[in-house]
């Protein structure tokens, strides 16, 4: 609860973001002090590319730091920082596959690049508003009409198209037209219409050759025609997305009409300060970064800004093998080497804890309400009371203030005069669970009754485990605490560190992981405690780790990241 003398207690004062603090990115923070805390928030002033003399229309990425443009004054090239004209004209629209380019234009102009030199042709007598290369040949668009060019072939694709002034988009295996009469699908005689999603306002490719869709606020995919459209992710306020991207990391990029533009990455959004009032253009460059263009000029954001944007606080849960994420009030469940996210569950306020057994699980939120998962359904098992959930378990959520809610009674609070926050809880595999939190208090439920002690008063306990297959519990907090716990006693581990470690999982009594603030993990493989190097650096709140016996997930700087063997690799 936050006091009069305090902005904040905890989580950070509602309403207040890092844009309204003076930066480009980042989430608000709450210190110690109980006042915003700025540190998560960061600032950039992207790579700008010379202007050019003309109206940049497209661009396509040829190599790395090497570009084409469609303008109107003709194509341009980006080499070597400078920009040459390689052909007159006046160009819309500009794509690449393989080593093949091909732009067009005004009054039917078409250039082609094919292997070793650019040809040109007349397509038709229009003006070319778009252009995509594919494995049939080259999909030429204008106004109302559409047409095959091969060699030096043209043939339309059907006598008149009802459409006004369509895209062309391309995926791994199908082509299409985009406009605002709808989606439609070429059969290899015909434009079939296909199904979007409803309101969808823009429709293009990813690199990995899916459909991707936003209508309104929200991020769909579709991976063969003969599927449903999915529904990747919602921005969390409302807005009506008019363009999006995608690039081969399973980031997005989605613009408006009103000069927003945000990233989805890893089942959290990111709101960029838009370089220029009048951004037009948002592409993928050949390694993966995005390109935003407005006017005569270009912006790169290049690989380490897209990681120090990773700056929130997040959650991190393995169930049914996957690695599952809680993002401010919504839960995803993503699939590692993938880019796909499932929406598990969208709660009423920010989401508190996770635990799963088999096919059912539930999830809590910080205002004491618990939803029930069962395959792809979430229902509400319980609606908040006005407690303050921190985590939950199987069989109990805990939260502030000593509250215990136990699922056998429904989620009604259990008999026991704890006063002490508590911060984490953890059911093991016989049902026996410990909560931890404030004070160093350890409260232990087992053979149907609760037991409470207190390891150690100066220290804040911060998390719990234990290996399916028994033994000792591991229980680490501030200033370094690491301790196991045998039911009775704890010991304390050497850790050499003062950082708080939060965060422990693993699989088998062989094989855990501790990760702190300030980078500190630990690895512990059954025979003694070692320091681990992480994938990334990490900061108060941004650390996560979980797993199965065949993978574990780490969430550090926002990022997810899967450990198979000894060596961490970047999912």
């Amino acid at each position: 609860m936050v006091d009069e003398d305090e902005a904040c207690d905890g989580l950070p004062p509602a309403g207040l973001t890092c844009v309204d603090a003076g930066f480009d990115f980042g989430s608000v923070g709450c210190s110690s002090g109980c006042v915003p805390d700025t540190t998560p928030c960061g600032a950039f002033s992207p790579l700008a590319f010379a202007a050019t003399t003309s109206q940049i229309r497209d661009v396509v990425s040829v190599a790395p730091g090497e570009w084409l443009a469609a303008t109107s004054d003709g194509l341009a090239r980006w080499k070597d920082q400078t920009w040459t004209t390689l052909a007159d004209g006046d160009l819309y629209a500009i794509d690449r596959r393989g080593v093949a380019v091909a732009a067009a234009g005004a009054d039917g102009q078409f250039l082609l690049f094919d292997q070793q030199e650019w040809s040109s042709l007349t397509v038709a007598d229009a003006d070319l508003t778009d252009v995509c290369l594919t494995s049939r040949g080259t999909l030429v668009v204008a106004a109302h009409s559409a047409f095959w060019v091969v060699g030096d072939q043209v043939v339309p694709t059907a006598t008149e198209l009802v459409l006004d002034s369509p895209r062309c988009v391309v995926t791994k295996d199908s082509e299409y037209l985009w406009s605002d009469k709808g989606l439609f699908r070429w059969t290899g005689a015909d434009w079939l219409q296909t199904a979007v999603p409803v309101g969808a306002t823009a429709v293009s490719t990813s690199p990995i050759g899916e459909l991707v869709a936003v209508a309104g606020n929200r991020l769909f995919a579709l991976d063969e025609p003969s599927r449903p459209w999915i529904e990747l992710a919602r921005y969390p306020e409302t807005i009506a997305f008019t363009r999006v991207t995608g690039n081969l990391r399973g980031e997005f990029v989605l613009g408006d009409d009103d000069d927003t533009i945000v990233v989805y990455r890893a089942g959290r959004w990111y709101a960029w300060r838009a370089p220029s009032a009048d951004v037009a253009l948002l592409v993928t460059d050949i390694t993966g970064d995005f390109i935003a263009g407005a006017q005569q000029r270009l912006w790169q954001l290049t690989p380490n800004l897209w990681s120090s944007m990773s700056l929130s606080a997040e959650r991190i849960w393995s169930w049914r093998g996957l690695p599952t994420i809680a993002v401010g009030n919504h839960l995803f469940q993503q699939a590692t080497g993938r880019r796909t996210q499932q929406t598990l569950a969208s709660m009423p306020a920010r989401v508190a804890g996770f635990d799963s057994q088999g096919e059912q699980a539930f999830v809590a939120d910080e205002t004491g309400n618990i939803a029930a998962l069962r395959g792809g359904d979430a229902s509400l098992a319980r609606e908040g009371e006005g407690e303050v959930l921190t985590d939950l378990s199987f069989d109990f959520a805990v939260g502030r203030n000593g509250v215990i809610l136990e699922r056998a009674t429904g989620w009604r609070p259990a008999s026991l005069d704890v006063k002490e926050s508590l911060l984490a809880v953890f059911t093991d595999a016989r049902g026996e669970t410990v909560a931890v939190g404030h004070n160093g208090v350890l409260c232990h439920f087992r053979d149907g009754s609760w037991t409470v002690q207190f390891l150690d008063r100066a220290v804040t306990l911060t998390d719990v485990w234990r290996s399916e297959d028994g033994g000792d519990w591991i229980v680490s907090g501030s200033d370094g605490f690491l301790a196991t716990y045998n039911g009775t006693t704890a010991t304390r581990i050497p850790t050499n560190t003062t950082a708080a470690l939060k965060a422990i999982a693993g699989y088998g009594r062989a094989n855990i992981f501790v990760l702190g603030d300030q980078g500190a993990a630990f690895h512990f493989d059954g025979g003694s405690w070692q320091p681990m190097k992480l994938p990334a650096e990490s900061r108060p709140g941004e650390i996560g780790v979980n797993g199965t016996s065949d993978e574990m997930f780490f969430l550090v700087g926002g990022s997810v990241y899967s450990l198979l063997s000894p060596a961490l690799g970047r999912q």
